[in-house]
């Protein structure tokens, strides 16, 4: 999905992909990180950091919602109409110790409205947003579903400690980026890095992966995404890629197959050393 900075454009966007998505008897649809209001833009190359900027500021402020709030209340109509579970990815405005935050959050939607939230965890240094605590599994008549936001997968223990609560699904909303501001998204390191992390957080704990990116750069923004949404299989095998492009991909997965408790097997907790 290209994402602009404009909640109305990309809540038309939400429509219509979850009306395609539906025309395709899709059970379980996602979204990109930020794909409400758009990601931040002021990323610094050289630097690896996101630059203070009061309009980015301004705008996120302005523009964050709290969970319940407007567009996860439309969207739940949406799914109740189409009978569909969608994660999407947005700027969630909270509260922390009574000051008010901040969440780049991704939102698990039903037709009976908001199911679960999960607020990155693993952030970049930025002046926006808070880092969240926690990972949790929710449960629905399509299996058992964790999320994970952009950098949470570079992390292994992330996708683990879903796994080990018992998630079958594994949504990763993300706005992947390339790490070269001129990218060649067939030779970009960054695109390399997501291909293996998806794949290797699919295989290791024998779940289903789905990743929703962003495409190309947002409005205001110098960064690229690298897109390739997909859908990994329990060994790690892409079943389907939207590659360098906007589109829906689209697969059918069998929580029979390799999914659960598997990958638990042979594990040997006492002999690990953990530190931190």
């Amino acid at each position: 999905m290209r994402v602009a900075h404009d909640k109305e454009k990309n809540l038309e966007q939400y429509v219509r992909y979850m009306e395609l998505a539906a025309s395709r008897g899709a059970d379980l649809l996602a979204f990109p990180e930020c794909s409400l209001q758009g990601y931040t833009w002021t990323w610094d190359f050289k630097r690896r950091i996101y630059r203070r900027d009061r309009e980015q500021q301004e705008y996120f402020e302005m523009n964050s919602e709290e969970i319940p709030g407007p567009s996860t209340s439309f969207i739940s109509q949406l799914a109740r109409k189409h009978g569909m579970y969608v994660v999407i990815g947005m700027a969630e405005k909270a509260s922390r110790k009574a000051k008010p935050v901040i969440y780049n959050s991704a939102v698990l939607i039903g037709p009976k409205g908001v199911l679960g939230v999960h607020r990155k965890v693993h952030m970049a240094p930025t002046p926006i947003f808070s880092a969240g605590s926690s990972f949790s599994v929710v449960s629905t008549r399509v299996g058992r579903i964790g999320m994970v936001v952009c950098a949470d997968i570079s992390y292994p223990e992330s996708v683990r400690s879903l796994t080990l609560q018992g998630a079958q699904i594994i949504v990763n909303s993300t706005a992947w980026g390339m790490k070269n501001r001129k990218a060649d998204p067939r030779t970009d390191p960054g695109g390399y890095d997501y291909d293996l992390m998806t794949r290797a957080n699919a295989r290791f704990n024998n779940v289903w992966f789905v990743s929703a990116d962003q495409i190309g750069a947002a409005t205001r923004s110098e960064e690229k995404c690298y897109g390739h949404s997909c859908v990994v299989n329990p060994d790690g095998r892409i079943i389907s890629d939207t590659g360098y492009r906007e589109g829906l991909a689209m697969a059918e997965a069998d929580m029979h197959e390799g999914t659960g408790k598997d990958s638990l097997k042979g594990r040997r907790p006492e002999c690990y050393l953990v530190t931190d």
